[in-house]
């Protein structure tokens, strides 16, 4: 809700940020949380911490430096530089600026508008020859207008233009359109015309038609941009494989767009942006999602539009003027040989960063750092081989060895751990672990008489013996295991604090209470009879008396006891992890 009342309330913003900064001194009431601070070239370290839920406060990466004088900083003053470290690019688009979309009403544009929308942009010009033809066409553009009006966040302006790029004058009118919007921010030359066929049977026509359409607009876009009295953010074209690798019968296509390429070197020489993608075949929408394409001697297979955006999303800060995207049918082969199940351990090594064989086995993945949208694919892989369906936590409870026998194909392993694992789910969703507040609880409706008490069991409540506790003719009492027992650390404690509960429910009797333990406090039962505070105790456990009675009751000793009794509800790993 802060957010809500620092928009709204602005007079409340002002007063509590300068409240904040006058009391963030030293002795001030505003103290920072907790915090690790990580070098960036550790920064996978760090989310892999994180990933862990280890850390206490929070986890930082220091980019650079603070500066000394903590002051505003002057227009255009220096600020300490940030240390050199490897990022990952994101692609924004200003909101105020215009996005000059040639042939924006193909499939490919209307895929481009929306992914150019969620990044920012509001302001577009889409080019046409005549305007919308299709119902498709129609369709998607009124839907984006109607997406436009109903949400505010997305509201923006789309501007179709039938104006004539393949001349001077056709391309001065489409850009004072989009000046009309605002600022032009980038192109996207997208439009194209294909005449496929070979060299000795096409004419001088078709051949100038294809090839216009490509480099005769983007020339005509680059002549007029620079006389605009500023830079372009992006200035884009769509390109081919085929000006770079060839295709049959695409001479006049592959020509077209290489003069686009040239164009893109002579802007980046002069300082300005130019980006040339050479895509493969495109799947889903455009003129190749029909066509089974081969590019020379290598077989590619089709890429999918939302691949090509995000492959665009980091090429658009790429400093090449050239560059390529396209699938090989054989890419999956690269990834190492054999079956599925051991590519998958192999890459599940390479992005955690571990040697399988230095690592011991008992590390979990959780601890090592197993990533979400990695531990996701384990999850199907699971689910298609092992026949199990299981939760991302109990996948970063497994250990290194159980994935090294995963990966040599012995699966017995693993597949007794989750299922162990449910059965523990299981037993425990079965409890009700409340933890009591009150010292002690009755029972049973009698109050006269000499009192029962029930020692605490390992459930934390009495619904074991409630039943028989109501057909005893004496009061029963139950005596709980607060949070302040919890904080108790050795059996002594533990005796010494019932004893005195039981002092406060019997003032005056300095001993002689009738008590009744259960398998885990069956010790503490036996405790009270060595220091004389019970009179009778009736203790219901496994154990003789003579194991009871003798100096192994140690706080080691009953440490290792419930975890016996609790084994045959928990995996053997998870035991291992506590001992």
């Amino acid at each position: 809700m802060m957010d809500v009342v620092l928009t709204e309330r602005r007079q409340y913003y002002l007063e509590f940020f300068d409240w904040v900064h006058r009391n963030c001194h030293p002795d001030g009431c505003v103290r920072p949380l907790n915090y690790t601070v990580f070098e960036p070239r550790k920064a996978e370290q760090a989310f892999r911490h994180m990933s862990t839920g280890k850390h206490t406060g929070k986890l930082l990466i220091k980019l650079r430096d603070e500066e000394p004088d903590k002051q505003p900083l002057a227009m255009g003053a220096p600020v300490s530089p940030a240390r050199d470290m490897m990022v990952t690019v994101k692609t924004y688009f200003d909101p105020n600026k215009s996005y000059i979309i040639t042939g924006g009403l193909g499939g490919v544009g209307l895929e481009l508008l929306p992914w150019m929308l969620y990044r920012g942009a509001r302001k577009f010009v889409l080019t046409s020859r005549c305007g919308p033809k299709t119902n498709y066409q129609k369709f998607i553009t009124g839907l984006f207008r109607q997406h436009f009006a109903d949400y505010k966040y997305f509201a923006s302006d789309m501007f179709i233009s039938t104006a004539n790029a393949l001349t001077l004058e056709g391309t001065r009118e489409m850009l004072r359109e989009a000046e009309r919007l605002g600022p032009i921010g980038g192109v996207f030359h997208l439009a194209l015309v294909l005449n496929d066929s070979l060299a000795e049977n096409m004419t001088p026509e078709r051949f100038a038609e294809t090839s216009d359409t490509k480099h005769r607009v983007f020339e005509n876009l680059d002549q007029l941009t620079r006389g605009l009295g500023y830079k372009v953010d992006y200035f884009v074209v769509f390109s081919s494989v085929s000006a770079g690798k060839g295709n049959a019968g695409q001479c006049n296509y592959g020509y077209g767009n290489s003069r686009c390429e040239r164009v893109c070197e002579l802007r980046r020489r002069d300082g300005m942006h130019g980006l040339a993608v050479q895509y493969g075949p495109v799947g889903d929408v455009g003129v190749a999602a029909d066509v089974d394409f081969s590019v020379g001697d290598i077989t590619v297979q089709k890429q999918r539009i939302h691949s090509c955006l995000d492959v665009l999303d980091k090429l658009l800060a790429a400093k090449h003027p050239i560059v390529t995207s396209f699938l090989k049918k054989d890419l999956a082969k690269s990834f190492g040989t054999g079956t599925k199940k051991t590519r998958l351990v192999a890459e599940l090594w390479r992005v955690m960063g571990v040697d399988p064989n230095t690592t011991p086995d008992r590390v979990t993945l959780g601890e090592i750092g197993l990533e979400s949208m990695f531990g996701s694919e384990v999850q199907q892989e699971f689910e298609k081989t092992l026949n199990i369906t299981v939760t991302i936590n109990q996948i970063k409870s497994l250990t290194v060895g159980a994935f090294k026998e995963y990966e040599s194909g012995r699966r017995d392993h693993i597949i007794k751990f989750l299922d162990e694992r449910k059965r523990l789910r299981t037993h425990i969703l079965r409890q009700k672990f409340t933890m009591p507040t009150e010292p002690w609880v009755w029972l049973n409706g009698h109050r006269e008489g000499r009192a029962i008490y029930f020692m605490p069991t390992l459930v934390l409540n009495f619904s074991m013996v409630e039943e028989f506790a109501a057909k005893l003719d004496r009061p029963v009492i139950g005596l709980n295991w607060t949070r302040e027992v919890s904080q108790l650390s050795t059996l002594d404690a533990v005796a010494k604090y019932y004893v005195e509960v039981l002092a406060g429910l019997e003032r005056g009797n300095e001993g002689g209470y009738d008590v009744v333990g259960y398998l885990d406090t069956a010790h503490v039962c036996t405790k009270l009879l060595l220091k004389g505070m019970a009179g009778r105790a009736v203790i219901v456990d496994v154990m003789n008396a003579d194991a009871l009675y003798s100096e192994q009751s140690t706080d080691e000793f009953m440490i290792e006891l419930m975890l016996k009794m609790i084994s045959n509800e928990m995996p053997a790993d998870i035991i291992g992890n506590i001992k």
